[in-house]
Parts: C-alpha cells; structure tokens; sequence
C-alpha cells in the first residue's frame, strides 16, 4: 500500500513566478536603500559606485514587473469570455454543477479561492512596485 499523498502539488504555477517577482522588488528595494543614506556600516563596506549598476539594472526591471503584475490583474479580472478570470471559472462552476460533476464543481471551487488569494497578492505587489518606482525615480535612476 502506498502510504503516501498521492495528490498532485496545489501550488499554483503562478506562486513560482510570483516568488521571482517578489524576489526582484525585494533586491530592486534593497539595492536602492543601499544608496541612500542607509547605515554607516553599509556605506563603510559597500560604496555606492559598486551598487549602481546593479541597482540601475534593478530599477529598468520595474516597469517590465508592474506590466506583467498589470496584466494578471486584468485577467483574473476580467469578464466571463476571459479564460481564467473569477467570471469564466464561475461559469465553469456553474456548468459543472449543473451537468451533476461535483467533483470537478469542488476543483474547480477550490482554483477559484486560489484566483481571489493571488488576486490580494498582486495587488498588493503592485502597490509595493509603485513604491518601488518612485524610490528608484527619487535616486536619480
């Protein structure tokens, strides 16, 4: 007998790029507060000259990120003719519920609160790349 889960992995394929996403507001943020007027120790062991090609290269990203995050927005937003939005999955729900599938009308329940988690997370990188911008923007990048 296997013992094991044998379920597929529920981790969305958006949660890996989204991780990469994060990942580079992260070091674009923290590149960025390294020149500013961060600690002495900071300015001390790293002079600004080495950070500014990696912050510069760090803030032409932005743009591109705030597109991608942009995007995604729209489509989970979008309208009932949009594959993948809250409105198409709603009407697979509904089409699967009526065809008497509760299974996949549970699946797909189930991707749908997945949408509404990722929808929070978006936003809310969103929020943090305009930030992000303006903060480059301030630093002459």
């Amino acid at each position: 007998m296997n013992d094991q889960n044998t379920t597929p992995d529920p981790t969305p394929r958006w949660r890996a790029h989204g991780t990469r996403l994060l990942a580079a507001s992260v070091v674009a943020g923290m590149a960025a507060l390294t020149l500013g007027a961060g600690s002495a120790h900071a300015q001390e062991s790293t002079p600004a000259d080495d950070a500014r090609p990696r912050v510069e290269r760090a803030c032409a990203r932005i743009p591109n990120l705030q597109t991608r995050v942009d995007n995604a927005i729209a489509r989970i937003n979008g309208d009932a003719d949009t594959r993948g939005s809250l409105a198409w999955l709603d009407g697979r729900i509904q089409r699967a519920n009526d065809n008497g599938r509760a299974d996949l009308a549970t699946a797909l329940t189930n991707r749908r609160a997945v949408r509404v988690a990722a929808l929070d997370v978006l936003e809310l990188r969103s929020a943090n790349l305009v930030e992000l911008a303006a903060l480059c923007a301030s630093k002459g990048f």
